[in-house]
């Protein structure tokens, strides 16, 4: 590629996630429905002639910003067993999970669309996405043949999802090393029996 297409490109991308980000924005202040093309580009002092050079309209912003998330969800959650055989849950080390990394850096990204209320239906679909690599790149060994093991998997990406959530309400907190370590220590914990309070 030459010098001149990648400061094209670079220009681009730059220009995309500017929209990105200021549709973001005024999703947390707005209902989407109500936003305008002008809205979105005087935020980041483009032109409206600027986003339709990249999108026919709102809805085709809001399905790259959906489809960029995802990816970049998922493939934060790959990072764990990236170049690996397989994986020891029991060995694994904290800094080897880099999903909370991830969430961290995008904090205003998952802020706004992990909120039901703002983006009903996005929750349901970085669970998908999950669960879609475990089914497609993942095996489980040595548990009970008894245990139907989608319906396994469907509470284990619940419980991850739920951790952020839990991270998000409490305003990031805890550091992404942490959650890390609190969602090993989760996963190893295997508790015989509870005792109830009287």
């Amino acid at each position: 590629m030459s010098p001149g297409r990648k400061k094209i490109d670079k220009r681009v991308t730059r220009t995309k996630e500017a929209l990105k980000a200021s549709l973001v924005e005024l999703i947390g202040e707005k209902d989407f429905s109500s936003i305008t093309i002008t809205e979105i580009t005087r935020r980041v002092d483009f032109n409206r002639g600027t986003f339709y050079a990249h999108y026919t309209d709102k809805e085709e912003l809001l399905n790259d910003i959906i489809t960029d998330m995802i990816k970049g969800f998922t493939n934060a959650f790959r990072e764990t067993f990236k170049d690996r055989d397989f994986v020891d849950f029991n060995q694994l080390a904290s800094s080897s999970i880099k999903i909370f990394d991830h969430v961290s850096l995008n904090e205003q990204m998952y802020k706004t669309m992990l909120n039901p209320h703002i983006m009903p239906g996005f929750l349901e679909q970085i669970v998908g996405g999950v669960k879609k690599v475990i089914m497609e790149e993942c095996i489980y060994h040595d548990y009970d043949q008894a245990l139907d093991i989608n319906v396994y998997i469907h509470s284990r990406v619940y419980a991850l999802i739920g951790m952020i959530m839990y991270w998000l309400q409490e305003d990031f907190k805890y550091s992404p090393r942490y959650m890390s370590e609190q969602l090993l220590l989760l996963m190893n914990y295997k508790p015989k029996h509870i005792t109830i309070k009287p």
